[in-house]
This record gives C-alpha cells, sequence and structure tokens, in this order.
C-alpha cells in the first residue's frame, strides 16, 4: 500500500498536501491532547482539546448547529447573557453543514472540527492549483500559506468557518476568471452564506466584468454574466427572509450586529481606543497590514490580474471602515490573493530560510491565542451531543 502511494504520482501529491495541512494542526493539538501544564515558557491548562471546541466562535456556531435558530431551544443554549436572537451574526452554511454531519458524527464539537478539517485540506487543493504555475515551489508556498498568517492558522484548529469562506471566495473568482460564470456566482452566493460581509466583493465581480466588454459587442453569454450576479443578491434576500420567519425581523442581522458594536463606521476607526472591540493603542502592526494588502491588490492589477486586484482592494478598503482590532481574521477571504501578488518570493532561499526561523513564533502564537480566546461554556452537556 505504501509503496504504492509513492509509485502513484498523483496519490503523491495528495499525500503531500494532506500532510502540509494536517501535520502542523496535530503540532497543535498535541499538548491539548497531552494534557500538559507547560510547554517551555508557556503556561498551558489541563482542560484538554476543550481549549480547541471552546474558542469563540465556535460554542456559537455549535447553538446554532443544535437550535436550528430556534429561539425557544437557543435560551436553553445560552452560554453569556446575550440575547437569543445573538445568533443570527452566525450565517447558516457553516453551522448547518455541522449539523448535516452531526448524523454521522453526533459529537457536535468533533463534527463542527471535522467540517473545518475537510475544507481547510479543499483549500490546499484548491491553493495548489492556483499558484502552481507562478512558483518554482508550489508546495511551499501551500505550507507558507496553511501557517501564515498565524491568526488565521488558528482558524484551522478549532471550531471556524474562515477555511470553507476561503475556499468558496477563492473558488469563485477562480471560476470568473476562467469564464465559467454560473459556477462563480453560485460559489460565491455559498461564500455569503457562510460569511455576510463577502457581498463586498461583487463590485470586483462588475468592474472586471465591464473592462472586459467595454470594447465588445453584446452578445448571450455577456449579458449572462451580468445577470448571474443576481444570485449572490438574491443568496441575502433569502438569508434575511429566513430569518424573518425564525425571528419575525427582516433586519435582525443588521440589529445584531449594532448590539454587537459590528457596524461600519469611518475608515481607520479602528484607530478609536474607546470603540468596543478595539480597547488598544498598540495597533501599529495593523498598518503595515494596510500597506501589505493594498500593495498586493495594485501589484496584482499592475500585472494584469485584474479580478484578483479589485476584490484585494476593495475588500481592505471594506476593513477600514471595521472598528475592530482583530482585522487579520476579517480580511481572511483575499489571502489567497494577496499570496498570487507576492508568489515569486517563495522562489527566494532567503525567503524561506527567514520562514523556517519564523515557525516557533507561529507556534507559540497559536497556542496561547487558543488558550487565551475562550467562550465561557460551563457546561458542555447541552453541546455535546447533537440530539
Amino acid at each position: 500500500m505504501i509503496k504504492q502511494i509513492l509509485i502513484n504520482k498523483d496519490l503523491r501529491h495528495y499525500l503531500k498536501l494532506f500532510l502540509i495541512t494536517f501535520l502542523p494542526v496535530c503540532f497543535i493539538l498535541l499538548p491539548f491532547y497531552l494534557k500538559l501544564n507547560k510547554l517551555l515558557f508557556l503556561n498551558l491548562n489541563d482542560k484538554g482539546l476543550i481549549n480547541i471546541y471552546q474558542n469563540w466562535d465556535g460554542p456559537n456556531y455549535l447553538i446554532v448547529a443544535k437550535s436550528n435558530y430556534d429561539l425557544e431551544t437557543t435560551r436553553k443554549l445560552l452560554i453569556t447573557n446575550t440575547p437569543d436572537t445573538y445568533f443570527t451574526a452566525h450565517l447558516p452554511l457553516y453551522p448547518y453543514l455541522i449539523r448535516i454531519v452531526s448524523i454521522i458524527i453526533p459529537i457536535l464539537p468533533i463534527a463542527g472540527l471535522f467540517v473545518n478539517f475537510v475544507f481547510s485540506f479543499l483549500l490546499n487543493l484548491l491553493f495548489f492549483k492556483f499558484i502552481k504555475d507562478k512558483t518554482k515551489h508550489p508546495y511551499f508556498a501551500v505550507f507558507v500559506f496553511t501557517l501564515f498568517p498565524a491568526r488565521i492558522f488558528v482558524t484551522r484548529n478549532i471550531i471556524a468557518p474562515e477555511p470553507m469562506l476561503m475556499f468558496l471566495t477563492l473558488l469563485s473568482l477562480v471560476f470568473a476568471d476562467n469564464k465559467m460564470f454560473l459556477k462563480s456566482a453560485v460559489a460565491f452566493s455559498l461564500s455569503i452564506l457562510t460569511k455576510l460581509q463577502n457581498i463586498v466583493i461583487l463590485p470586483a465581480f462588475f468592474i472586471y466584468y465591464i473592462l472586459q466588454d467595454i470594447k465588445r459587442k453584446l452578445n448571450k453569454q455577456t449579458i449572462l454574466k451580468y445577470l448571474y450576479l443576481a444570485i449572490p443578491v438574491t443568496a441575502v434576500f433569502l438569508v434575511f427572509y429566513f430569518y424573518y420567519l425564525k425571528t419575525g425581523d427582516f433586519f435582525i442581522y443588521f440589529k445584531v450586529q449594532e448590539l454587537n458594536n459590528l457596524q461600519m463606521s469611518l475608515p481607520f476607526s479602528q484607530f478609536d481606543k474607546t470603540a468596543v472591540w478595539v480597547d488598544n493603542i498598540w495597533l501599529e502592526e495593523i498598518i503595515f497590514y494596510y500597506l501589505f494588502l493594498f500593495f498586493a491588490g495594485i501589484t496584482l492589477i499592475e500585472q494584469k490580474k485584474h479580478l484578483y486586484g479589485f476584490a484585494v482592494l476593495i475588500y481592505t478598503a471594506f476593513l477600514t471602515t471595521l472598528p475592530h482590532n482583530d482585522i487579520v481574521r476579517f480580511s481572511s477571504s483575499v489571502i489567497p490573493f494577496v499570496y498570487l501578488a507576492f508568489a515569486k518570493i517563495f522562489d527566494s532561499r532567503a525567503f524561506r530560510l527567514a520562514f523556517i526561523l519564523t515557525l516557533p513564533a507561529i507556534y507559540f502564537f497559536t497556542l496561547n491565542f487558543i488558550l487565551h480566546n475562550q467562550a465561557p461554556v460551563a457546561d458542555w452537556s447541552y453541546l455535546w451531543f447533537s440530539r
């Protein structure tokens, strides 16, 4: 069996990507599984894998998966003093996939991790195809993509929708770039059903299509590709209507976002220490991050990769309006396109060595973040089993 895998080129390819995807996760999970009290300088605890299950916003997605947005059921599962309608902030695609998987894997947190791990692997498969012709070291590019930014790597280890969001966003833009417009619209709609803020990327499709067609005669395919963009808008409407059926309020999502202090504000509102989700003056790294994102978007446009460049620039402009200090996580949708802009850097021996030297920092950042980003779940008996 092992010999057959080593001989077969395709199997070797999938095995490499499997190991790149899951070996780093195993190194993160291992200290928790072993219930180590300390790892070098880092104090751990005896909660074991509960540290993984309990990371924000994992328990919230489990509540949705179990309650199906039923307010009466939600009230029994509340882990904080938030109102029962708060969970409409978490869109249905990811928790409903957890709900479906829990038919086979009845332990809800494990079902949540399983869905995340599957999409993490699919994301790496797609990203390899996306980047392989742009660098001589595509497997190393996937390795870096898996681990960096470290804040995104955290989401690959917990119950979180970001890997699925990144996969669907990348898939939708790749489809559009290859003139598969209907498939692109469907994939983009699914990304919106994962995280609603992805809708802000929609203008990138319009601008890209207009630039393509400005000197062309209209034909059936041209008209259809614009009409297909109504599908994501329809998806948003269907989510709001679904929430109306569940809560009696068509605009409950926006009211919850306002309650959660996550409504859009003026550009660069992260630099207001009095904002609820900021409360910090040590945020200079966000400036570097914005510089990096804007540079990537402009670079992609200079490289004639217009769709990806527009997506990065528009989404980054949106990020500046979020009064939150977790900008890296919010940027997850466009991270693959940033890698496309700078793909040649993976051919640099100096960069490869520098990244290897940075691995301990990524590892301890991830462990430390998971340890201290815990939801207050006092009783797991309500969320442990799907039924």
